[in-house]
């Protein structure tokens, strides 16, 4: 296959999947229909089992499909069709909006504030970010620039900021927007360069 492609074994794998939930829903509504309306051996008592058509199926597996970021096809999602159906990858999502409590990374300044605090001044516009994001910061910050931004960094003690004051840091936390005043706790705090350009 082209690149962009997922390989032969994850598209089987996909189309077998999406066949499995198929023919699940029609088996348990069989089961069903044949014990007289009572829920078959093996469900929990009170189950109960609903008929539900095949276009309802395909609307829950076409919807799955969607959230994870596959493309819609030209057609309308058929079960008859699941065997010649060639699964591409999506596009990914483009990030939330940013509010406040958002999860967030920015990059910016490190400088003393009263009272033994610590602020991150001409700072970039945040950007939300997933809370389990596990993406080298390092990198992809190097490259960010600096903007008009001040975040007070509230647990900014626990990561000995005295050694990083003047360096340009990447922070990644919790955004809180109060007043007048931008707040961040801190889950990563990696420095960029040693230095702070103008």
């Amino acid at each position: 296959m082209g690149g962009g492609w997922v390989s032969r074994y994850q598209e089987r794998v996909i189309i077998t999947v999406l066949v499995s939930l198929l023919a699940l829903g029609s088996q348990l509504v069989a089961a069903q229909e044949a014990s007289g309306g009572a829920p078959p051996a093996g469900t929990e008592r009170g189950a109960t089992l609903h008929a539900v058509s095949e276009e309802v199926y395909l609307d829950i597996v076409a919807h799955v499909l969607k959230e994870n970021g596959f493309p819609a096809g030209r057609q309308e999602l058929a079960a008859d069709a699941l065997e010649g159906i060639r699964v591409l990858p999506g596009k990914p999502k483009p990030p939330p909006p940013v509010g406040d409590f958002s999860y967030v990374e920015v990059v910016g300044c490190l400088t003393a504030g009263p009272q033994r605090t610590w602020m991150l001044t001409r700072a970039s516009e945040p950007v939300a970010v997933p809370a389990a994001s596990t993406r080298p910061s390092t990198e992809a910050a190097t490259a960010t620039p600096l903007g008009t931004q001040t975040f007070h960094l509230l647990d900014a003690m626990a990561y000995a900021p005295d050694g990083h004051r003047g360096h340009k840091m990447y922070v990644r936390g919790l955004l809180i927007k109060l007043p007048g005043d931008q707040r961040m706790t801190i889950s990563s705090f990696e420095m960029v360069a040693p230095t702070c350009p103008e």
